[in-house]
């Protein structure tokens, strides 16, 4: 991300997805110290999106995540064949951290959680192993499901 603050209204870049042809579709990121914003955030080349036809920002405050923002639009940019998505939102809490996305965050250690959970369970018709290792050095776990 690139952001740049004027009058109220906060500006972000969102880079392009990794061995994409200039794909960009999720964003996150989080900020604080803000009463109201409004929020637009460039770099998009998608020609219609979802918060065209009612989908809300997905937002975290107080722990827990939501949907929500103000006067949601996605449009072309003036400047660029590049596409803009804009909200505002007023915070409930404006000195304490808020996270936006595009859609709620599911973590690796939430997954991981979940997988250990499963295996604990000894389903019959459910087996795991890892089938490799990601460039982060991460288990990708490969689950075979069965009719038992």
């Amino acid at each position: 991300f690139s952001i740049c603050h004027v009058g109220g209204t906060y500006s972000l870049r969102v880079s392009n997805d990794c061995h994409s042809k200039k794909q960009s579709q999720w964003f996150y990121f989080s900020c604080k110290g803000i009463k109201k914003g409004r929020f637009r955030i460039g770099g998009f080349v998608k020609t219609d999106s979802l918060y065209n036809y009612g989908m809300k920002i997905c937002i975290q405050e107080e722990g827990r995540w939501f949907r929500g923002g103000e006067n949601i639009s996605y449009e072309k940019s003036d400047d660029s064949d590049e596409y803009c998505l804009s909200f505002t939102y007023r915070f409930r809490q404006p000195y304490k951290k808020t996270y936006f996305a595009y859609c709620f965050p599911y973590t690796y250690t939430e997954l991981q959680q979940f997988l250990f959970e499963l295996n604990r369970r000894k389903l019959p018709y459910l087996s795991s192993c890892i089938l490799t290792k990601s460039l982060l050095k991460n288990n990708i776990d490969c689950l075979t499901i069965t009719h038992g």
